[in-house]
């Protein structure tokens, strides 16, 4: 008797759960739904990130690894149950219900703190320009202007002995913190939350196989960065996750809001990285090989340093078991944006690059 009460409520729970999400969902369409949604979400992106800021652990993977432990106990503890007493068959409909509770729970709280931002006004629209098709000249030209940049910023970074940038994760994540307050000073889009620095996580081999940089956590606000990676690439994927935190959802928006974090930043490490970045976008779209070959040749030799780092830390890798990793992380990954209504969103080179030239090119329009 007692199971079929705890069931009935679960029941009851879920369904109010779900019908809260979708009436959020429906409630995204409403015309100014996102001048009141957006400054909410960072608000309290932000006060839930600064409580769990003074962890200097990822609280929300140790609530991930307490969540697994908690459904795996409890699975066990029902299907004992079940073959062991009468009645057996409602104590793994408990569980059931309990699961379907928590994520209804979860998915409801998403939508409710951080999650319908997938559903906010483009990025460019916010930041006032418009993204068009551009041709592959326009394309190269972009791609000169920050070959330059990056040799200008190259020369500039401490290296090791290696010759690869050096600075440790707590040094970027300061610089990277200080780099998204000043741009949020700068430029209203990004203004309205709290900012707190990013947080390693101890499960980088799991994110390493899975070609995870950082997960945003909307649970806690927390930007949780892969620290496996070699030092240049760091500030960019630091920025990235930190740009989800001030109401930037889509991962391409991400990318190139990372860009102008880091561009912006005081710390040449920051730029470095962030144009570095925006580089490597570039040049995997440009058609012409010899085009191609002509800005690499013309890239200093000391960025080489960054990839052979990056080698150097994931050497212990299995490539066979890499590759099925990988395969499996992108079909997740494509799942989850499709489930966000993430199209392609592609004008002509893939959005993160169609972001980049449009910026580019309205400075330039502009005689910035």
């Amino acid at each position: 008797m007692r199971n079929v009460i705890i069931i009935k409520r679960r029941i009851v729970l879920s369904g109010g759960f779900l019908l809260g999400s979708g009436a959020l969902f429906f409630a995204s369409f409403i015309p100014g739904f996102f001048n009141i949604y957006t400054p909410w979400s960072k608000w309290i992106s932000g006060a839930v990130g600064f409580v769990v800021s003074f962890a200097p652990f990822s609280v929300a993977e140790i609530l991930l690894y307490g969540l697994i432990l908690y459904l795996l106990y409890s699975l066990v503890r029902s299907i004992i149950r079940s073959v062991s007493r009468t009645g057996g068959a409602l104590y793994l409909a408990r569980f059931g219900v309990t699961l379907l509770a928590i994520a209804s729970a979860a998915v409801f709280s998403f939508l409710a703190m951080w999650g319908l931002m997938y559903r906010a006004p483009p990025l460019e629209e916010r930041l006032g320009f418009t993204v068009k098709e551009y041709g592959q000249s326009e394309l190269h030209v972009l791609a000169e202007w920050l070959v330059t940049r990056v040799n200008e910023e190259a020369a500039l970074v401490r290296r090791d002995e290696d010759g690869a940038m050096d600075a440790s994760f707590g040094e970027l994540a300061g610089m990277t913190e200080r780099a998204v307050k000043k741009l949020a000073g700068e430029t209203p889009v990004f203004s309205g939350g709290t900012v707190t620095r990013p947080k390693r996580v101890t499960a980088y081999i799991f994110m390493d196989y899975y070609y995870i940089g950082g997960i945003y956590s909307p649970f806690t606000g927390e930007c949780n960065v892969n620290p496996n990676a070699a030092p240049a690439f760091l500030p960019e994927m630091m920025a990235h996750e930190m740009s989800h935190r001030l109401g930037i959802a889509p991962e391409e928006d991400a990318g190139f809001a990372a860009f102008l974090i880091c561009i912006g930043a005081e710390n040449p490490e920051v730029r470095y990285s962030g144009y570095w970045g925006a580089l490597r976008s570039c040049l995997s779209k440009i058609d012409d090989e010899v085009m191609k070959a002509a800005l690499y040749d013309a890239l200093t030799p000391l960025v080489y340093n960054e990839s052979r780092k990056q080698e150097e830390l994931t050497a212990y890798m299995d490539k066979d078991l890499a590759k099925v990793t990988a395969a499996v992380s992108e079909t997740v990954n494509d799942g989850y944006l499709k489930a966000m209504g993430q199209d392609d969103g592609v004008k002509s080179y893939g959005r993160m690059t169609d972001l980049l030239l449009a910026w580019y090119y309205s400075r330039s329009d502009s005689g910035e």
